[in-house]
């Protein structure tokens, strides 16, 4: 069954300094896992494609959201050519992992346990999350961005723009990369979930050749 991975675009960038000096210039807060299951048909089709020959699929969504502090050492507000420099001083990330399964009406044990295997795998890979963001956030804080553009608000923009690529190329590596890794190849090892593989045994080989 074909498997969608999407990353939600990330909230606006909010640069200020955060309420408290005591706190921790990294807060990392992760929400627990999401799941439902929707039932198809030809009235009610799934909000992603099915693959060719697929009556199933699960959506598994990595989401982070973000905040910065800031500082501005040097900034030029000249019309039409506005440049800043933002020092990070402090990150706060909320990491979400969503997860839908689109199931035909009447699906077979079979085909649900294949769905739930694709969840299992996400899931496994988000348990890491609070680690992986904090490493991340952590690398940025204390070092300066530059930034420019029309105006002083769309220089700090691109500036906060650059942080946030940081971040999120760290991240996404190592969750929303990884999970559509294994789920590859759970569905090679399973073809789909149409041979006789079981699916705990797929997913054990899964894990298995990444420990290696």
């Amino acid at each position: 069954m074909k498997l969608q991975h999407l990353i939600y675009p990330i909230v606006a960038v909010a640069l200020c300094a955060f309420p408290s000096r005591a706190q921790s210039p990294v807060q990392i807060s992760v929400t627990p896992p999401e799941s439902s299951i929707q039932t198809i048909d030809a009235q009610h089709p799934p909000a992603v494609p099915l693959e060719p020959g697929c009556s199933a699929t699960t959506d598994i969504n990595f989401r982070l959201e973000r905040s910065y502090a800031s500082t501005c050492p040097f900034k030029d507000e000249t019309p039409g050519v506005s440049r800043v420099t933002l020092q990070i001083t402090g990150v706060r990330l909320v990491t979400r992992l969503i997860t839908i399964i689109y199931l035909p009406s009447g699906a077979s044990a079979k085909l649900q346990a294949h769905e739930q295997g694709h969840k299992y795998i996400g899931e496994q890979c988000y348990k890491d999350a609070y680690r992986i963001a904090y490493y991340a956030a952590s690398q940025v804080v204390g070092k300066q961005y530059a930034g420019a553009g029309t105006t002083f608000e769309a220089a700090k923009t691109d500036a906060a723009n650059k942080v946030t690529k940081e971040i999120e190329d760290f991240y996404v590596s190592r969750t929303l990369h990884l999970s559509m890794a294994l789920n590859g190849e759970y569905d090679r090892l399973t073809n789909h979930g149409k041979n006789q593989v079981p699916e705990t045994q797929a997913i054990q080989q899964v894990f298995a050749a990444l420990k290696r």
